[in-house]
């Protein structure tokens, strides 16, 4: 028996859902969760000189130009370019023509409490076991008919395969939620009329929970909270104290960071980090970090990179803020932690039995990556061609880049990252799993525009804590999804935009000055520039910047027209 409904993207769900279910009775994967193959996205390759801005672009040219991007990106060492408009603000007509087709699924995935948020992204934090390695954690939560209870499963990816202590790790955390949550549901439910003694023991009891669940997470990731610490300590101590007063929020940051400098991260550390066994030891780690963490707050509320004494801390150490933010940013996750095992929001999740299940590797061989100059140019032109009568390439700018892009061989194996992954495990589950992904670190912008295009295609919320705005290479197209062509094709769109918006290697095109004539004169389009009253930097050569703003368009557009006016009436008086 068929079933249809007026919708064509939910009958092609359900016939998806249909041929799934049958392969597994035969015992044959599922269509869905087939890899395409980079040989097959590769057949609708077109050459550069035949593209338009109207032709679709695919999964290879996404990886491609994040590949560009990357390598850009490092070459210029670009810090902050968080001030790129974002696709949903300032969209073209082709990427809402792609919003409007195909149709939108119900609304399936499930979303977290907002109080769980922060502790799936501590969960992924803590279960990092290797250095620059990338955490995702995913929770999915169902409901057994067969036996009749609910169930927790805890997913977690990592862009390889995940390692073994990773895993343990979050089943020990889990597991110390489980008990502090239960700790404190069993209390509330008990009668209020208890004797001093058991009030007491109960704290106890709880303290001790904690104090060992605080040690479990800390004592895993010790050495790269060690690293973060020891990684500017020497430019927090080049600021000279002479302009603050003694009683200056800052003169106690900075001695609280030098105090656990000395004596847990240096070198010649007093104590270095504290044996598992040694509880009062950490105790007293614990709670030199709780101090510190509480003068940071204080020192953060006085907003001191806006006043006057800001330009002390420029000068010194620019990147202050971010550098006392990581201090005690993996108590606060603990906290986080703890949080969310106190709520009541929480309080029915975590009373289910779980699971893990931990996401294999996924990765594929590239068949053809760009490898001279040209093919890096070619790249680029493909790039520009989606904002044709607006853009155009800088011949200087992109010989120098395409130079130095050459020099190094791109990476063929490309994994899919992590959060993919779980999107990807998702999309098999839509009705059990939360649609909010724990995240170690900031995703990446290939990542973060994926995630748009596909929520905007699909109609799904998934999401992540943020984005770093910086490309990660390498980086594959998630293979096999139901309508991955739009997909690919507004992601390279979403991120094609916001490229040559930045990259000083594009320049917007001028009219040509035609003399005699008013409507020839050359001006500013106001697609190009931004009308805000604050001026927006736009790069175009190295050394080189220019601004533009809606007032200084407008004044260099009336000056050049009364230039013409005064030409033409010079011409006629002759």
């Amino acid at each position: 028996m068929s079933f249809k409904t007026e919708n064509a993207f939910i009958d092609a769900t359900y016939h998806q859902a249909g041929r799934r279910a049958r392969s597994i009775t035969q015992g044959k994967p599922s269509p869905l969760r087939q890899s395409t193959s980079l040989e097959q996205l590769e057949e609708n390759e077109q050459p550069v000189s035949s593209i338009s801005d109207s032709s679709p672009r695919t999964a290879i040219d996404v990886q491609n130009l994040l590949a560009a991007i990357h390598k850009l990106q490092t070459w210029y060492k670009i810090q902050d370019i968080s001030w790129i408009p974002d696709i949903n603000d300032n969209e073209n007509d082709d990427v809402k023509e792609l919003k409007n087709a195909p149709g939108k699924p119900p609304k399936l995935q499930e979303q977290a409490p907002p109080v769980f948020r922060k502790a799936l992204d501590a969960l992924a934090s803590f279960c990092v076991s290797r250095e620059d390695e990338v955490v995702a954690v995913g929770l999915e939560a169902w409901h057994a008919k067969k036996t009749n209870q609910d169930w927790v499963r805890l997913l977690i990816a990592t862009d390889d395969g995940v390692e073994d202590e990773s895993k343990q790790q979050l089943r020990l955390i889990w597991k110390s939620i489980k008990d502090i949550a239960s700790s404190f549901n069993g209390r509330s439910a008990s009668s209020t009329e208890e004797s001093k003694d058991s009030v007491e023991e109960f704290w106890q009891d709880t303290q001790e929970l904690i104090g060992n669940f605080t040690i479990l997470c800390l004592s895993f990731s010790f050495e790269r909270w060690k690293k973060e610490i020891n990684s500017d300590i020497s430019l927090l101590l080049a600021v000279p104290l002479d302009g603050f007063a003694k009683s200056h929020p800052f003169r106690t940051v900075r001695e609280n960071i030098q105090n656990l400098y000395a004596v847990y991260t240096s070198p010649k550390a007093k104590i270095g980090k504290p044996h598992t066994e040694d509880k009062k030891k950490w105790r007293q780690f614990v709670s030199c970090l709780a101090e510190t963490q509480e003068s940071i707050e204080i020192f953060m509320s006085s907003d001191p990179f806006i006043g006057p004494e800001s330009h002390v801390y420029a000068h010194y150490f620019p990147s202050m803020k971010s550098y006392v933010k990581k201090v005690p940013a993996y108590l606060d996750m603990v906290q986080h932690l703890q949080m969310a095992a106190c709520s009541s929001e929480c309080k029915g999740l975590l009373k289910r039995p779980f699971s893990l299940y931990a996401l294999p590797a996924m990765s594929n061989t590239a068949r053809d990556v760009p490898h001279t100059a040209k093919d890096w140019q070619c790249l680029l032109e493909k790039a520009a061609s989606i904002e044709r009568d607006k853009y155009e390439l800088d011949p200087d700018v992109i010989a120098r880049g395409t130079e130095y892009m050459a020099q190094e061989p791109v990476a063929r194996d490309l994994p899919v990252h992590c959060e993919l992954k779980l999107v990807l495990e998702a999309m098999q589950r839509p009705k059990a799993v939360y649609a909010y992904i724990g995240m170690s670190k900031l995703s990446c912008y290939g990542c973060y525009k994926f995630l748009d295009a596909l929520n905007n295609i699909y109609g799904t919320k998934f999401g992540t804590r943020g984005c770093t705005m910086k490309a990660r290479h390498p980086w594959q197209f998630p293979p096999g999804l139901l309508f991955g062509k739009q997909v690919a094709d507004q992601t390279y769109r979403s991120l094609a935009w916001s490229w040559i918006r930045g990259y000083h290697g594009y320049r917007p095109k001028c009219r040509h000055f035609q003399l005699g004539s008013v409507h020839s004169v050359p001006s500013v389009a106001t697609g190009d520039v931004p009308t805000s009253s604050n001026p927006t930097t736009i790069k175009r050569k190295e050394g080189e910047s220019h601004w533009f703003n809606g007032s200084f368009a407008c004044s260099v557009s009336k000056g050049l027209r009364r230039v013409s006016s005064l030409l033409v009436s010079r011409r006629d008086s002759v």
